[in-house]
């Protein structure tokens, strides 16, 4: 059983502004052409430009200083995320942020290109609009104080103690950044009790999209975190490779679910890279092997067997305690997804081609969102 802690309510901090600042982008707000908040600064100085631009409410000037791959995938879907999102009633305008009184403490070097800043005072407080659900989950998800109007949350960072929250930042070409990923990795480490590893897990590749997909499909199906971990893009996911053997241990032996072999994929090139939709593929459980193929909605096996559909998947992840109307909305949002075909993203590096989950997660929500409603958003947030 993995020994998953409570560092999340720190990332949360980091992961909370990078949903205000992608909104920022997406209405035109900020650029990363500008001047930066923290131009040739080290570590520590940037967390206090970044920090102090979201006091100012400056959104342009944080932006400036957000990790280059992080940033690339929040322009690249931020725009068509926030659309669907203000559709199905999940966010609302442009949150705003105000703080003061941010002091930053010491740095710490996790290796030459990573380190730590501790937030020692200060507080920031994250504001929006009616109906915007998307920044009070993350505002609670972070342990956030909401004010009595439910539109406003303060993080206190002199309440939580010296060292409580400490942020990352990354070395990249010359220049250093602040790291959401990087600073999630390292607040699930911590809150753990445990450190960085000396050694990651070395990025691999596969040959084409089809080979990275399939390679990676049967690492997922078989558990074997550590060969998924490295089929990940080694600049979008360098946090969860750097930390790769210590997350390996805490989630602790990954049961394989079933054999993999034979898997069929469709692809299509992309700006981004290329997209993989899994059309076949033969499982083998208990000895005994089938070929399933995609028809519509289902999965259907060559041994005349009853077919694996929308229905039946949302039977099984229907939680027990969960709204009567649940079954029905994920039936709906699987028969959506099944049809469509979800497919895994693929970029390319100078290796070869990795499997991206962010880029996977954007893509299978955007394919979602059309089959929600609000009320259905409403139900499945209940539910889980």
């Amino acid at each position: 059983m993995g020994r998953w802690g409570s560092g999340g309510r720190v990332a949360g901090v980091v992961a909370l502004v990078l949903g205000v600042l992608a909104g920022v982008v997406v209405v035109g707000q900020a650029g990363r052409s500008g001047p930066s908040a923290s131009a040739g600064a080290g570590p520590g100085e940037v967390v206090a430009g970044f920090l102090g631009a979201l006091a100012r409410n400056d959104l342009g000037a944080a932006w400036s200083v957000v990790a280059p791959a992080e940033a690339a995938v929040v322009v690249d879907h931020g725009r068509a995320l926030v659309a669907e999102g203000s559709r199905a009633g999940l966010v609302g305008a442009v949150p705003s942020v105000r703080g003061a009184d941010v002091v930053v403490g010491g740095t710490r070097r996790i290796t030459e290109r990573l380190a730590v800043t501790g937030v020692v005072g200060g507080w920031l407080t994250a504001s929006s609009t009616a109906g915007d659900v998307v920044t009070g989950r993350l505002a609670s998800a972070l342990g956030a104080a909401p004010s009595p109007g439910g539109q406003d949350w303060t993080v206190d960072f002199g309440a939580r103690g010296a060292g409580a929250v400490e942020i990352a930042t990354v070395e990249v070409g010359g220049r250093w950044y602040a790291s959401v990923l990087h600073t999630a990795v390292h607040a699930l480490l911590k809150g753990n009790g445990l450190d960085w590893p000396r050694r990651g897990i070395a990025p691999s590749a596969g040959s084409s999209p089809g080979a990275a997909v399939r390679r990676f499909t049967g690492a997922l199906l078989a558990g074997d975190l550590a060969a998924v971990i490295a089929l990940l893009p080694p600049d979008e996911m360098a946090a969860v490779q750097a930390a790769g053997p210590a997350l390996v241990d805490l989630a602790g032996p990954v049961p394989g679910v079933v054999g993999v072999r034979d898997v069929e994929v469709d692809v299509t090139e992309t700006a981004e890279g290329a997209r993989a939709v899994v059309r076949a593929l033969t499982l083998t459980t208990g000895g005994v092997s089938g070929r399933f193929s995609r028809e519509g909605a289902c999965y259907v096996p060559d041994t005349g067997a009853r077919p694996l559909c929308a229905n039946d998947l949302a039977a099984l992840l229907t939680p027990p305690h969960a709204p009567p109307e649940t079954p029905d909305v994920l039936a709906r949002l699987f028969d959506r997804l099944l049809t469509e075909g979800v497919p895994l993203v693929t970029t390319r590096s100078s290796a070869g081609w990795h499997v991206s989950p962010a880029r996977t997660l954007a893509q299978a929500l955007l394919t979602a969102a059309p089959a929600l409603t609000p009320a259905d958003v409403g139900v499945l947030l209940a539910a889980f």
